[in-house]
């Protein structure tokens, strides 16, 4: 049993946060935890017993308190109400969400303040901690890495995310640099940018880790998304980039090497975010699709591909959370781009980097219990079950099944999305997998 050892030293951000104050904490919330202020019928009431004492008074103003660095046109571009409606048009449980979506608020409150024959909207808000440092070391075995990326959630004020680092490694080095603005300008207008250099050894194999090939690659990958949002959680975008993967002659160990590929991709993508958000977890349906055509500049074999990813999340008791979970992928890309698929929702049972395919499908049912509810986080314990089908080119496809458990860490003043660790089990091949990730596998 070969398992996969991630140390890392990104716990330590937790050292920069101090305890919340008493006035932070309610009474009636219990450990530290304030789902309740996130609540539809909490949100609703609020306003509605406003409304039952003073009337159905017409929005003077819409005020925010508490923002140091977030601009108020980052957090107005949420709000879709003002001055002059009538209170009860307010929705102040989608916009307490949407603003809870962000990552970039650690605290929001309401308030409805009465003046004179019309009504005050107090928006207040507690800003996180939003420019983060992850350095990171990490062993599968016989590779070694170590490296550095900087995250900022909210840059300039404007919820904004930015991030870059690099890594080195015994099998390679590699760069990155990503640039997110989910409402640019202020507008429902959405840009996304990526640039991405790496120069690895890959070793691709099947679950049983007989390898079929090692190579050394050296990939270039620039991408552009632009979009635009519309009402119901959904966004569009037209996808374009350049993605090259150069085959090193040079590498003495090399065998069975796939070819050079160079490639443009042209796509279009589609999400659906109908998530809500409570003070940690987040319940509901999003989907992240997107179909491409990637035209071939090193030779004649143009390709189409298309990719989803889907899930469902029910709220049970005491916000414990059961997730339904499904992605796959379709299509005939150069054998030398085919995705790396451990680590991943619905693939943590795989075995670590050497599994490449662009045809597979899975599913999976994740189970989330809250362990510990604290003040500055909360901890959550996960169990799971997952099964799924790769396969690619002329290879045959192989089924995999098993269960798996892990630990989610929320870290409330840092916006950093969870982070922590898997095991998985294939019983196919009685082998167990180690997989670490903060907010996304690494």
């Amino acid at each position: 049993m070969n398992s996969r050892l991630i140390i890392t030293v990104v716990l330590s951000i937790i050292l920069f946060q101090g305890p919340l104050s008493a006035e932070e904490v309610p009474s009636s919330a219990g450990n530290g935890s304030e789902d309740w202020k996130y609540e539809k019928d909490y949100l609703y009431e609020q306003r509605d017993n406003f409304i039952h004492t003073h009337g159905n008074l017409s929005v003077k103003e819409i005020r925010v308190t508490g923002n140091s660095k977030t601009r108020e046109r980052t957090i107005f571009s949420e709000i879709h109400s003002v001055p002059g409606t009538l209170l009860s048009e307010f929705d102040c449980y989608h916009t307490v969400n949407n603003l809870k979506k962000k990552n970039i608020f650690s605290s929001i409150e309401l308030k409805y303040l009465h003046s004179e024959n019309h009504v005050i909207i107090e928006i207040h808000i507690v800003e996180k901690w939003s420019i983060i440092p992850i350095p990171l070391f990490t062993s599968n075995g016989n590779k070694l890495s170590a490296g550095l990326y900087v995250l900022e959630t909210n840059f300039l004020g404007f919820g904004t995310t930015i991030f870059t680092g690099g890594s080195i490694s015994t099998a390679g080095n590699s760069v990155i640099f990503g640039f997110v603005d989910p409402a640019l300008f202020g507008t429902d207008a959405r840009l996304n940018i990526f640039f991405s250099y790496k120069k690895y050894i890959y070793e691709t194999g099947n679950m049983k880790k007989e390898l079929f090939n090692e190579y050394r690659s050296t990939g270039r990958l620039a991408r552009i998304d632009a979009g635009w949002s519309f009402p119901g959680g959904i966004n569009a975008y037209f996808s374009a980039g350049y993605r090259e993967n150069l085959t090193d002659k040079a590498y003495s160990a090399s065998y069975n090497a796939p070819d050079t590929a160079k490639i443009l991709p042209v796509g279009i993508l589609l999400t659906i975010d109908r998530l809500y958000h409570y003070e940690y977890l987040y319940y509901g349906f999003k989907l992240d699709s997107g179909l491409y055509h990637g035209f071939n500049f090193y030779d004649d074999g143009d390709y189409n591909y298309g990719q989803y990813n889907a899930q469902y999340s029910l709220k049970l008791f005491s916000y414990h959370k059961l997730t339904l979970h499904s992605s796959g992928a379709y299509g005939d890309r150069p054998e030398i781009m085919g995705e790396r698929l451990s680590g991943k929702k619905g693939s943590m049972t795989l075995p670590a980097d050497i599994i490449a395919s662009d045809r597979w499908i899975n599913y999976a049912t994740i189970y989330e219990y809250p362990l510990l509810r604290l003040s500055w986080g909360a901890v959550t314990m996960l169990a799971f079950w997952e099964q799924g089908l790769f396969g690619s080119g002329e290879i045959n496809p192989e089924h995999y099944y098993g269960p798996g458990c892990g630990m989610l860490l929320y870290l409330k003043k840092i916006a950093l999305p969870a982070m922590g660790f898997n095991l998985g089990h294939n019983i196919k091949t009685d082998g167990t997998e180690f997989s670490f990730y903060v907010g996304m596998s690494i």
